[in-house]
């Protein structure tokens, strides 16, 4: 069986901010429709540099033509120092 390209695929920016050069805040959609199903992610993106980093995202799956939505939903974050492997502050390029 081959595969078949999607029927529609988009991205849209809902939200940047480049938080007075400190980071950037970022929110967006992506949407893909194939012939069996549809998806939808939500993420949200915050970064402030030297500080932490976190990722919210929901993804809303529709399988096949019914009327299940399935959500999953899910929220990383951490300090900077751990997420970049950097564990002292001299370690960070100025």
């Amino acid at each position: 069986q081959s595969v078949k390209a999607p029927l529609f695929a988009d991205s849209v920016d809902l939200f940047q901010d480049d938080m007075h050069d400190f980071g950037i805040a970022r929110m967006f959609a992506r949407v893909l429709v194939a012939e069996t199903f549809w998806c939808v992610v939500l993420r949200f993106f915050l970064r402030v540099d030297g500080v932490c980093a976190r990722v919210v995202e929901t993804r809303y799956i529709c399988p096949g033509h019914g009327f299940q939505v399935l959500r999953s939903h899910s929220w990383r974050e951490g300090d900077w120092f751990t997420l970049t492997g950097q564990h002292t502050r001299q370690g960070m390029a100025g």
